[in-house]
């Protein structure tokens, strides 16, 4: 029933993207060469180890993707690359970044890197004002890379460069603001490289340090970003009517994206925690089942299923939507209240039942800088 649901929500490439071939867990374990000795012993990977494996793996897809877009700024920047294929480039991109966003952790704590690459929610316009002021200037500073490395958060990322391709100022070919966005695509790759290469070697990073902490911390980032989606992506975004709506507080409006982002989110959490090595939903070597059943309390598995099935089975009649087109009407914002409840619910069910069966002091929010 999941994975003929998943293939239902997987009708665009990009949600493809994230599904897993078979083989890679394995790959990715001798690559980090971090499987414990019993599970070498029985041939069975550890699920902590997948799920590191899987961490990293999807840092280096976003690693990838953010060099091909910023080839390919570079290249509607000299006149060689259409803006529809520049767009096509930078949802790629970003499609890659939504399925790690939830790691707020370890290597995305070092350097502001997680405010760096993606600087939301900017309650205070910021972006729009410091760019703004840059363009007016025409800020030459900003094009180099170490000084735009260390320029405030607001002028490096994704949501920087989304105002650039789909906003206001444009980046247009023989202008100051086409080479800025070079310059910002450039500075994206070089964060998102400097995550790769530090989720290869997690143990040194913070929160990371022991197998104990590396399991609380990344399934307390989880749930503490299922809340993030919840209450900024959806609660802040909607309020309490179609006419108290206001689609321009959400993530990457302008490039009408904010429910997909939801969409691959969950997605990606969902494949995180509940498929198997070969694709399966609920297999017995996906990580939550196989560390419940290594807990003693295989019966979490079959009470609980996967909880974030309903959440995703609220989505195909309205990802492909604008938060504009959904949430301000009357059905449409029906719909986004129930898929908030449904995601609540799966705080509650894992916060509640699963992670305290893994013995998990979960509550810790990284997202409020505590």
């Amino acid at each position: 029933m999941m994975d003929a649901h998943i293939a239902q929500i997987a009708g665009r490439t990009t949600w493809q993207r994230l599904r897993r071939g078979a083989g890679r867990i394995a790959a990715g374990l001798l690559a980090l060469g971090i499987a414990t000795a019993s599970a070498a012993a029985q041939d069975t990977p550890d699920p902590l180890d997948v799920l590191v494996e899987r961490i990293a793996a999807d840092h280096a897809r976003l690693a990838t993707h953010a060099e091909r877009l910023a080839s390919n700024m570079e290249g509607y920047c000299a006149g060689e690359v259409s803006h529809d294929q520049l767009l096509d480039a930078y949802n790629v991109a970003v499609d890659s970044y939504q399925a790690v966003q939830w790691a707020q952790i370890g290597p995305a704590v070092l350097f502001d890197r997680r405010y760096r690459v993606n600087f939301w929610p900017d309650d205070n316009n910021a972006i729009s004002r410091q760019l703004g002021a840059a363009v007016a200037s025409e800020d030459q500073s900003l094009l180099d890379p170490d000084i735009l490395a260390q320029a405030s958060v607001a002028v490096q990322g994704l949501p920087a460069l989304e105002r650039l391709l789909a906003g206001q100022p444009r980046a247009e070919p023989g202008a100051y603001t086409c080479d800025l966005a070079v310059a910002i695509a450039g500075n994206v790759v070089a964060i998102a490289g400097d995550l790769a290469a530090d989720w290869q070697h997690p143990e040194h990073m913070p929160g990371m340090t022991t197998r104990e902490a590396a399991l609380d911390t990344i399934l307390g980032a989880i749930l503490n970003y299922l809340e993030v989606i919840s209450d900024r992506k959806i609660a802040r975004v909607i309020g309490t009517s179609p006419e108290e709506a206001r689609p321009r507080r959400a993530e990457a409006w302008r490039t009408g994206r904010s429910l997909q982002n939801i969409a691959l989110n969950l997605t990606a959490i969902d494949e995180l925690l509940y498929f198997g090595e070969d694709g399966t939903p609920m297999a017995a070597d996906a990580p939550l089942p196989a560390l419940l059943t290594a807990a003693g309390t295989p019966e979490l598995i079959e009470q609980s299923f996967d909880p974030l099935y309903e959440a995703l089975s609220l989505l195909p009649p309205i990802y492909q939507q604008t938060m504009e087109e959904v949430a301000t009407t009357a059905d449409g914002h029906a719909r986004l209240l129930a898929l908030r409840a449904a995601i609540s619910e799966v705080r509650r069910q894992l916060g509640n039942r699963v992670f305290p069966a893994l013995g998990l002091t979960v509550g810790f929010n990284s997202m409020d800088g505590d």
